[in-house]
């Protein structure tokens, strides 16, 4: 609370780095309770104005608030609108965002793989690890590009080995998912069922806790990584009901 009370100190006075801090420290922080309006008004009020200044974090933000419904009606179109807005201005994240609205469809863009492709690999080529395994996905699954199980494992091991030390919530159980499931299928490695059932059960921890901070998009996710989870166990010849603590190989 004292250093949210010094960042609104510092937005008041101009500086649009606090701003933005604010803004997410009330919109972000918790996602399982509503924002109080009052606090609301605060956060978006300063998002616009870090806008007119141009910071394209305050897009991204702005952007997300939309998506999420955070406070607003769900409207993906001016999700889309935001994030193209910060994208075009050269934010490597957008740019990955941008990915992801061309490859769901999302607002009023169709599901377009081509342009999904072009955003996630120029944003992977500026080091968006998160554009790293979706590309992997594209050529896993032959999405646009030639299907290439190989590439995908690979451009899955990059992504994993550049977050695994800082663990982000919105990138690292998604790869260790797909890791797990190469392992699990021998898709562009051998398979490994330890490596399979490390991988899957950090995933599916992970997805829990995302699930419980009040990411609505995960329960479907969470749900087909446990499935594929107690299927390794079963194929380990254990029971995927005896569940343990346990520290990986």
């Amino acid at each position: 609370m004292e250093n949210l009370k010094k960042w609104i100190r510092e937005a008041e006075n101009g500086n649009v780095d606090a701003m933005i801090q604010v803004a997410n420290i009330i919109l972000w922080e918790d996602e399982t309770s509503p924002v109080e309006p009052d606090r609301y008004e605060m956060a978006v009020s300063y998002l616009k104005k870090a806008i007119e200044a141009g910071n394209t974090e305050a897009m991204i933000s702005y952007g997300a608030v939309f998506y999420n419904g955070r406070g607003v009606p769900q409207d993906f179109r001016q999700a889309v609108h935001w994030y193209r807005q910060a994208a075009d201005r050269g934010n490597r994240w957008a740019i990955c965002y941008m990915g992801y609205m061309y490859y769901y469809g999302r607002g009023d863009l169709d599901v377009d793989m081509e342009m999904a492709y072009r955003y996630y690999s120029k944003a992977a080529m500026l080091g968006v690890p998160n554009a790293y395994y979706k590309c992997g996905d594209m050529f896993l699954m032959g999405q646009y590009v030639t299907r290439d199980v190989s590439t995908a494992f690979e451009l899955y091991w990059r992504c994993y080995t550049m977050v695994r030390a800082s663990q982000p919530m919105d990138c690292y159980p998604d790869v260790c998912r797909r890791l797990g499931t190469c392992y699990h299928k021998g898709l562009g490695t051998e398979k490994d069922l330890v490596q399979a059932e490390h991988l899957l059960f950090e995933a599916r921890r992970l997805f829990q806790k995302r699930l419980n901070e009040g990411d609505r998009f995960t329960g479907e996710v969470l749900r087909q990584t446990t499935q594929e989870w107690e299927e390794v166990m079963r194929e380990m010849g254990e029971d995927p009901a005896e569940d343990r603590e346990k520290t990986g190989p």
